[in-house]
């Protein structure tokens, strides 16, 4: 079974305009990073007409944004790592390649750039950007670097656990990186029928989940049971 993944989860953010980074001297006094978030939100809602050419600009974006003082530069990075991770399937090897890496480094930024209060900027949904993010780098890693992006993907998902609105998240990636692991190992009757169904019950919604988590979680589950059910798994 192929572990390549696409690393996206389209419509993560609902952006709203916001006065962002301190005020600079521009013309009208109007800061760059809240003229370049307008900018990419325009892009991004071009983008879901399937508009690959705003995808491509909002990725291509150079972003000096480092304020904490609201949500804009969080939003800004945000915004380029969800265009990034949408690319990942497109072009050759080597942009593929680099859009992973963008989504990568974005969603980390965007995370350290979240204000306190967040505002309009969704840090349980930054760091389900950023888990898909990781789980693509290493599917496409070799094996030096495997293990470590293993391992941030890890961090990612006891962030997301820690979270009251990221645990069901949680369960998700770790029932799918289960998932992978035990079908991507040689398989072994008693242990590895164990580990689907360990995997298979940590799919159960609830409200809090999204209409776009459901759809996942149902997908996973319906893969979990027909691997199984190859595989003579009761």
């Amino acid at each position: 079974m192929s572990t390549r993944r696409i690393a996206c989860m389209t419509g993560l953010f609902a952006c709203a305009f916001l006065a962002g980074c301190p005020m600079g001297d521009s013309p009208m006094g109007l800061n760059p990073s809240v003229r370049q978030l307008e900018q990419m939100k325009q892009l991004n809602q071009r983008s879901k007409n399937d508009d690959l050419a705003a995808l491509k600009s909002m990725a291509a974006e150079e972003i000096r944004c480092t304020s904490k003082a609201d949500s804009t530069c969080a939003q800004l990075y945000g915004l380029q790592a969800s265009a990034c991770a949408q690319l990942t399937n497109t072009g050759d090897n080597a942009a593929r390649q680099r859009a992973r890496t963008c989504a990568v480094s974005g969603y980390e930024t965007a995370l350290t750039l979240v204000p306190d209060p967040p505002g309009e900027v969704n840090p349980t949904l930054l760091l389900v950007g950023l888990a898909d993010a990781l789980q693509a780098m290493r599917d496409h890693a070799d094996a030096a670097n495997a293990a470590g992006y293993q391992q941030r993907f890890n961090d990612t998902v006891s962030r997301l656990d820690a979270r009251p609105d990221g645990r069901i998240y949680a369960r998700y990636f770790s029932a799918h990186d289960e998932f992978l692991q035990t079908a991507n190992a040689p398989f072994l009757a008693g242990e590895s029928c164990a580990a689907l169904r360990h995997a298979r019950g940590q799919l159960v919604s609830d409200d809090s989940a999204s209409a776009n988590l459901t759809d996942r979680m149902r997908k996973l589950a319906n893969d979990i049971d027909a691997y199984s059910h190859a595989k003579g798994c009761s």
